[in-house]
């Protein structure tokens, strides 16, 4: 069983812009709190917020099932020590809130190479800090699975 729970973990991470597609994620960037939200629902409060990276966490719920994910500080960090994705940041331009913006829908089309490029910088950012902190993907694995108890 344990081990069916890791795979579903590197799954996810492999997979993670399929998934969050047919998943029909929303992306959301909150500029008061300069962070990225991936996720299933707006803002998951239900769900545990575990860190797999320097700036990326994943919102699980308490079967473990990944909901989102958060990335944190988006613009003043992630953005800008990842150059291939800088341009997404200025997709946001939909207000929905005081801080809270979406990309438009009139964007979507200019957006899919750029969301595709993000999960690729976040798949590398959280292989990359897992091998940094001496962490196999195993460690992170066990990790995300106890992160719901």
């Amino acid at each position: 069983m344990k081990k069916i729970k890791k795979n579903k973990y590197f799954k996810f991470i492999e997979m993670l812009y399929s998934m969050a597609k047919d998943a029909r994620w929303k992306m959301f960037y909150d500029k008061e709190s300069d962070s990225l939200y991936w996720t299933k629902r707006p803002f998951p409060a239900d769900d545990k917020l575990a860190k797999v990276a320097r700036e990326i966490s994943f919102f699980l719920d308490r079967r473990g099932n990944v909901n989102g994910l958060m990335i944190q500080p988006f613009q003043n960090n992630f953005l800008s020590h990842n150059e291939e994705v800088t341009n997404i940041g200025r997709l946001f331009t939909s207000k929905k809130d005081d801080s809270i913006f979406t990309i438009p829908v009139e964007k979507r089309k200019e957006a899919e190479p750029l969301l595709n490029a993000l999960t690729a910088t976040i798949k590398k950012d959280i292989y990359r800090d897992a091998i940094e902190a001496n962490y196999s993907l195993e460690d992170l694995a066990d990790f995300l699975s106890v992160s719901v108890k």
